[in-house]
């Protein structure tokens, strides 16, 4: 059985020096769901590739991306692989983008990554237990607690990740305020990942998988080419992002957690409530949506009142004008291991809107 609860975070604070740009802001014709407003998004990925291809003066030529190593529950080639993959798969979705872009991505293992050094596109930090965490990236981090009662059993809501596009500055010309003349980076994007959860490879996850109907055979397949992802060096975007579109084939789902099922087992057996637990979870569902919300994707169920939506797959109107959807890995819904196609709607309004963005400022 699987526990209802809140899995993942909202994303961070916003620079105010790129927040005083917002008058400028343009917005695709058609757009789709949850994405961040443009003096946000642009700080992210796809902002960051968009000033070099525009020939935008920068301090950066590389999206340098900080994983840190050294984690408890998963091994460092596992963590790498994974980064990779989240970044790759909403890359490729954004469509624009090529290997020659991909390239620019330069994944640095670090026992420790600062959350403050601008020369990093993104820092990625899948926390150890009782590690400290900069002010802002371990906020309502908690333990689960299990209750029961006649109705059964539940556990509380906790938050498992933060993540946010960091902040870019720019320069313009005193007498034309509407031209940039160089973009700055001064906070890398950021996915923090809860330090009370054991957080398992997406290998072990497909190890562990009962709902999604994988035969046996399919699984054996996704496991044999996770492998050989990540013996490669450097995987290119197109395997990374295929690998993907396979678990999207199938429609994976993240494996049951096995903190409360152990903690259910011990409910079951003895009759005696754990309380506090720690959870056991595949970390490749936060991930992939917490590198979202780098990207500028917003909570696809419950945006930000500044965000952009409109009408896409699955989505419906709520009272207050947006739309909203639960069908998607920026959701709190299912936990996806791909990107479905109100996902891929939405990061390719990102990058429509961030490019548009960019050239009117050039």
């Amino acid at each position: 059985m699987r526990t209802f609860r809140l899995l993942l975070p909202c994303f961070g604070f916003l620079s105010l020096a790129v927040t005083a740009c917002g008058l400028h802001d343009k917005t695709p014709a058609k757009p789709e769901y949850a994405i961040m407003p443009n003096n946000a998004a642009f700080s992210g990925p796809i902002g960051r590739l968009t000033a070099l291809k525009l020939g935008f003066k920068t301090d950066f030529t590389q999206l340098r991306i900080c994983v840190e190593t050294g984690r408890t529950h998963i091994a460092d080639d596992e963590l790498m692989l994974e980064t990779r993959m989240a970044y790759a798969a909403w890359l490729d979705a954004a469509t624009g983008f090529t290997e020659s872009d991909w390239q620019k991505f330069v994944f640095v293992a670090s026992p420790k990554c600062d959350f403050a050094d601008a020369s990093y596109g993104g820092v990625v930090v899948a926390a150890n237990e009782g590690e400290s965490l900069p002010a802002g990236n371990s906020t309502n981090f908690s333990l689960m607690q299990l209750s029961c009662n006649g109705g059964g059993c539940q556990s509380n809501g906790i938050t498992t990740g933060l993540g946010g596009p960091g902040s870019l500055s720019y320069s313009y010309n005193y007498y034309d305020p509407g031209k940039w003349t160089g973009v700055s980076s001064n906070e890398p994007a950021f996915a923090t990942l809860s330090p009370n959860v054991d957080w398992i490879s997406l290998d072990q996850d497909l190890g562990l998988n009962q709902q999604d109907g994988l035969s046996d055979a399919a699984k054996a397949e996704l496991k044999a080419e996770y492998q050989s992802l990540k013996a490669e060096t450097a995987p290119t975007m197109a395997a990374l992002a295929g690998f993907v579109k396979k678990l999207a084939a199938q429609g994976v789902l993240q494996g049951p957690d096995t903190g409360f099922e152990n903690a259910m087992n011990t409910y079951e057996t003895t009759g005696q409530t754990v309380g506090t637990f720690r959870s056991s979870e595949g970390i490749f569902h936060t991930l992939l949506h917490e590198v979202g919300h780098q990207y500028g994707m917003d909570h696809a169920d419950n945006p930000d009142g500044a965000s952009t939506t409109g009408p896409s797959l699955t989505t419906q109107k709520g009272p207050d004008g947006q739309y909203r959807t639960s069908r998607a890995t920026m959701a709190y819904g299912d936990p996806y291991l791909y990107l479905t196609d109100d996902d891929v709607a939405g990061i390719r309004s990102v990058r429509s809107s961030v490019v548009a963005y960019l050239q009117s400022h050039r």
